[in-house]
């Protein structure tokens, strides 16, 4: 199963183990996991599963950067180790047991189903 590291300037501060049902983080405490900068959208991006594979859709007005691609309004499949660029967080989509890339503070695991709200 996939995980989902979430850095804020380089300080690990929760990892999301990610399940078949899609995984959304913004500014709204109606998403995943919140992120509570203001260069951030209410509803920034989702990651989703569809067949085999895991897709990033960007759901914000500024675009989100996946790699160097900057997304706007569209969908991009994910590989492992891709890093996707939102504000000040970095969030990286990991094969589960993979050794943590960044920071290694603050850390808390959830799983997608259901996933706590997290700020």
């Amino acid at each position: 199963m996939p995980r989902l590291d979430f850095y804020n300037e380089g300080d690990l501060f929760v990892q999301v183990n990610v399940e078949e049902r899609p995984i959304s983080f913004g500014r709204s405490s109606e998403c995943d996991v919140v992120l509570s900068d203001p260069t951030v959208s209410r509803v920034h991006a989702e990651i989703h599963h569809r067949n085999m594979d895991y897709f990033l859709l960007d759901l914000s007005k500024n675009g989100t950067r996946l790699n160097s691609t900057l997304l706007t309004a569209t969908e991009k499949a994910m590989s492992y180790g891709d890093r996707i660029y939102i504000g000040p967080y970095t969030i990286v989509f990991q094969k589960d047991g993979a050794p943590v890339n960044l920071g290694t503070t603050h850390t808390t695991i959830i799983d997608a189903a259901p996933v706590s709200k997290v700020k």
